[in-house]
């Protein structure tokens, strides 16, 4: 496993900061412009674009019903997951959830004229997808945010035919 490297945020400089961030402005035009086509395929050919790219993109061939986890290959990830790993998440997890619930907006509304109020109403979203890299390394903080855990879709990736990361799945309980 390679390590992180450590950088304090005093370091930045507009002058350096792309020696930390190595991307130019094309390049990362050149990155929406792939995220938008994969958004707007996946949008319009549902599963069916999501075993086409999973193809192209991570050389795994799918078919549709093999990308749902289902709740046995859940069960399995914490049978196979080493125990201090499995602490780790559970602590990022913890500190994620406490971080990010700081940052939660409240409803608020103000009186505007006589019988006029305008404000903003917060409301969770009900469903959401997840698409959990594969590789050899993975971030826990793509899988803990905001949302709750009752109606998310976590959709698979396999290092190999047959093979899911128990990390990827560790908080899918």
């Amino acid at each position: 496993m390679s390590s992180l490297k450590i950088i304090n945020s005093d370091q930045f400089t507009e002058k350096n900061v792309s020696n930390f961030i190595p991307r130019t402005e094309t390049e990362l035009d050149s990155i929406r412009e792939t995220v938008t086509e994969i958004i707007n395929e996946v949008k319009d050919n549902g599963d069916n674009a999501l075993v086409r790219l999973t193809k192209k993109y991570d050389n795994v061939e799918l078919n549709t019903s093999e990308i749902r986890v289902t709740n046995q290959e859940i069960e399995k990830a914490y049978d196979l997951i080493d125990q201090d790993l499995l602490d780790a998440l559970k602590t990022a997890k913890q500190n994620l959830i406490k971080f990010h619930g700081a940052q939660l907006k409240k409803d608020w509304f103000i009186k505007i004229a006589k019988g006029v109020r305008a404000g903003q109403i917060y409301r969770p979203l009900e469903n959401v997808g997840i698409y959990i890299p594969g590789g050899r390394a993975y971030l826990a903080a793509r899988r803990h945010g905001q949302l709750g855990q009752d109606d998310v879709l976590r959709s698979r990736i396999q290092l190999q035919p047959g093979t899911l990361e128990p990390g990827c799945l560790e908080d899918g309980r």
